[in-house]
């Protein structure tokens, strides 16, 4: 669940939320290893939407 908080949070600072794989990665790294702070932050968002999934494909008839 952090790795999908720490996805999302890196997409948000991108324009129209969009990021190349590549820095993707970068960034994702950068927060990963920035310490104990962002980890335990990460941990307290993740809480909060336990059911989370980016990675399910949900087709709407909107």
């Amino acid at each position: 669940m952090n790795f999908q908080v720490t996805v999302l949070k890196v997409l948000v600072s991108y324009p129209n939320g969009f990021a190349i794989m590549a820095d993707l990665k970068r960034d994702m790294a950068i927060l990963a290893t920035s310490g104990r702070e962002w980890s335990e932050r990460t941990k307290r968002l993740a809480a909060r939407v336990p059911d989370l999934d980016i990675f399910r494909r949900r087709w709407s008839s909107v």
